[in-house]
């Protein structure tokens, strides 16, 4: 009854997304030629160019890059090419990798972070992007530790060598290296007051993508609003120890796909087909069920535990200056 329904609802001119999509996911040719074409014709609104992007990535084929690659180079504005590069991560081809990996450097914004992500979720991208770092062609300090950990679970040796040289240890520290860091933030934090307004420029920066506080901020952490922010020893513990307790609503998971993605996060909304992740900085990824070879609970936190490091210390005070604020 649905292909029949199907079939007497398509027109060659047809730009209903649900019939597209329908007919797409029963491998319908004509139906992707539709998106394709609609995805990569200017004049057409740019939601039903998004929504055509969006079909292609969910159930369109592999005939389907080339044209998706075409329209990545072209494609004007960033949100279209946000769509272009979200629709790619699904796809597992070398000339996904290679477009990616020129265009990345020159990428900003949220493109530029997009891209990042999935160039680290595969095996043989993250490789070629971590030699990208290793020439000097792509600054080390963007990449968060958080995007690095699900690296170690290829086992690669080339993988694990250049993480090592360019971010050192990513696991996890020793309690007695995370207590010697609380002892010499503390001191750094005794050394003189901060200031509360340079600190809320600071939480917006390196805090706000995952917590919110006095109703600005993410949603991705804990709401530090009512936390017990007065107690400075307990911010400094959770800041740098950020694993010792997570709440179950903020357990984080990886997930390795049967086509070779390892990806990270918390889970945002889960259906009978899917399982929808994102990451610290606010990224979502879609995950069909049926190409998830595993999945698992995290140990570590999805908040990285060395945030403070990057801070001069009259930064860490004017950071702390404003958390403390009541």
């Amino acid at each position: 009854r649905l292909q029949q329904w199907l079939a007497d609802s398509w027109h060659d001119d047809c730009v209903d997304p649900t019939i597209i999509r329908l007919l797409c996911r029963v491998g319908e040719s004509k139906a992707q030629a539709r998106a394709v074409q609609l995805a990569a014709t200017t004049n057409e609104p740019l939601e039903r160019r998004t929504a055509m992007i969006s079909i292609l990535g969910e159930v369109g084929n592999e005939s389907c890059v080339a044209p998706l690659l075409r329209l990545l180079t072209a494609a004007k504005p960033e949100s279209l090419q946000l769509s272009v590069v979200s629709a790619l991560a699904r796809f597992d081809r070398p000339e996904i990798a290679a477009t990616l990996l020129k265009i990345c450097p020159s990428s900003t914004g949220q493109l530029r972070s997009r891209i990042v992500a999935i160039l680290l979720s595969r095996q043989q991208s993250a490789k070629s992007f971590l030699h990208q770092i290793d020439q000097g062609d792509f600054p080390a300090k963007e990449i968060g530790v958080d995007q690095l950990r699900p690296l170690a679970s290829y086992h690669d040796k080339d993988l694990n060598d250049l993480v090592r040289k360019h971010w050192g240890n990513v696991t996890s520290g020793t309690p007695e290296e995370k207590l010697a860091e609380v002892r010499r933030l503390n001191n750094d934090l005794r050394a003189g007051p901060g200031d509360a307004q340079r600190g809320k420029a600071l939480f917006a920066k390196h805090c706000a993508t995952c917590h919110r506080l006095f109703d600005e901020g993410g949603n991705i952490g804990p709401d530090l609003t009512h936390a017990n922010r007065k107690d400075r020893d307990y911010l400094l513990v959770s800041i740098v120890d950020p694993s010792a307790v997570i709440r179950k609503e903020y357990l984080s998971y990886v997930i390795q796909t049967k086509d070779g993605r390892a990806l990270e996060g918390l889970i945002l909304g889960q259906t009978a087909n899917q399982i929808t992740l994102v990451n610290a900085k606010n990224e979502k990824t879609t995950i069909p069920r049926d190409r998830i070879e595993n999945m698992q609970e995290s140990a570590v936190s999805l908040m990285p535990e060395n945030l403070l490091r990057a801070l001069k210390p009259e930064e860490v005070r004017d950071l702390f200056a404003f958390l403390q604020l009541r």
